[in-house]
């Protein structure tokens, strides 16, 4: 009797301690339909591509592996909570990525594909590479008002949904914001490095 009850209780030790460790690490799915048990993950921004850097749970402590983020179709979190990347496909940075639920991440991924910023670079480099002080102004004033399509919401699927469109609108306005911060950075460092030159020609 008393080794019945002592195998019931190492059978819920060890069901608990497999619970545990399943819900400790995080697990990316890919499209392709493999499984990745991992430690941590985070997003990698490079020259407008996106992938998912991670390290494998049973290593830990070894290098960071890579994932093109077209790959990454869910990533189960720890708390069991899941994110869907798939065709997450875009040219701005969409921050805390991974805590964004199913309709914020399609809203933002949607805002940066119908993104229009003509103007919006050379009207901050511009004035940036002529007057510092001005195009700093200049660029001020143009990333705090959000973009004409902030309200131009597509018609599809996800529109009617508070989450899709507040996250829309936000990222609409934050692709502005990168694209005119882009333009002063431009502009400013354009303009030093022409004055650089014609300072070191007009001492030779």
């Amino acid at each position: 009797m008393k080794t019945s009850k002592l195998v019931t209780v190492l059978f819920f030790i060890c069901t608990v301690i497999s619970t545990l460790s399943t819900f400790s690490q995080h697990v990316i799915f890919s499209v392709a339909g493999d499984e990745i048990p991992v430690k941590r993950y985070k997003l990698s921004v490079s020259d407008k591509s996106y992938a998912i850097k991670y390290k494998l749970a049973t290593d830990p402590q070894g290098s960071f592996k890579m994932i093109p983020l077209d790959d990454v179709h869910y990533i189960r979190r720890k708390a069991g909570k899941g994110v869907v990347y798939a065709a997450a496909n875009r040219n701005y940075e969409v921050p805390n990525i991974e805590k964004l639920n199913f309709m914020e991440l399609h809203g933002a991924v949607d805002a940066c594909k119908n993104f229009k910023g003509e103007g919006v670079l050379w009207g901050t480099f511009i004035p940036s590479f002529l007057v510092m002080p001005v195009g700093l102004l200049t660029t001020m004033v143009v990333s705090s008002v959000p973009p004409p399509q902030s309200s131009k919401i597509p018609q599809n699927a996800f529109s009617v949904n508070d989450d899709y469109i507040q996250s829309y609108k936000k990222q609409s306005h934050r692709c502005k914001k990168q694209l005119a911060w882009q333009g002063f950075a431009l502009g400013f460092s354009t303009a030093v490095t022409v004055g650089t030159l014609i300072m070191g020609m007009s001492g030779n």
